[in-house]
């Protein structure tokens, strides 16, 4: 995954168009800070970047399917006014087209709403460490699992904004401002291939049969059910 977010940097660099740098920045900087999240054992450091990524893939799905949005999106004057951009209204558009990374547009707003529950202090909650957002107390033959569970959650949710960056940003870059005198990294060359292998390996993960025991499972998922104990 680093390697294609290395290469769509480039990409960027060499077909410029407005604000591409900043998009593909933003999702560079989620996937490392759920990456950080990851290592330092905080749910809410993992879920909130994986929210981000979630809300991105669908802006940039909006993007391609009514290249309007952009002009609209991109001239809001009202900070903190979603209005039409607001990920529910974005996931209901276009129903006859498919939802990158999602099952259907219900299975998008269910995982929607579970990144989102660390970000309010509100109830109902599904454990009392979302409130406090302090690490959760994992026996050690959990930490690994949960760990690799949560790395795949981010890297999913990283490879769906950018696979829909990347049917958008081709669209919409001039090819006469390319700058052909710009230095490139032939090793980071984009391939939709690269793209290809990560979604046959996330598909892989999420149909293979775990191998870790359920006692540890239940450690490390039990936490996240309502009325279980942290």
């Amino acid at each position: 995954m680093t390697r294609i977010i290395a290469a769509t940097e480039q990409w960027v660099d060499a077909t410029p168009a407005h604000l591409a740098k900043e998009f593909v920045a933003r999702v560079s900087s989620d996937f490392w800070d759920g990456v950080d999240g990851v290592l330092k054992n905080k749910v809410p450091s993992v879920l909130d970047p994986c929210r981000d990524l979630m809300e991105l893939t669908m802006l940039f799905r909006e993007f391609r399917l009514a290249p309007s949005g952009f002009r609209r999106w991109s001239s809001i004057k009202e900070p903190n006014s979603l209005g039409e951009f607001k990920f529910g209204k974005l996931a209901r558009r276009f129903p006859d087209q498919p939802l990158e990374g999602f099952r259907d547009v219900d299975a998008a707003l269910t995982e929607y709403t579970e990144h989102s529950r660390t970000l309010h202090p509100q109830f109902p909650l599904t454990f009392p460490l979302e409130l406090s957002r302090e690490p959760a107390n994992l026996p050690k033959g959990a930490v690994l699992p949960w760990a690799l569970s949560m790395i795949l959650e981010v890297l999913r949710h990283t490879h769906s904004a950018l696979v829909e960056f990347g049917l958008w940003h081709s669209e919409r870059f001039d090819p006469k401002a390319v700058d052909a005198s710009r230095e490139t990294d032939p090793a980071l060359a984009l391939d939709d291939a690269d793209f290809e292998t990560v979604h046959d390996w996330l598909e892989r993960q999420a149909t293979s049969k775990s191998n870790i025991p359920d006692a540890l499972r239940e450690a490390y998922e039990g936490i996240y059910r309502g009325g279980a104990k942290p």
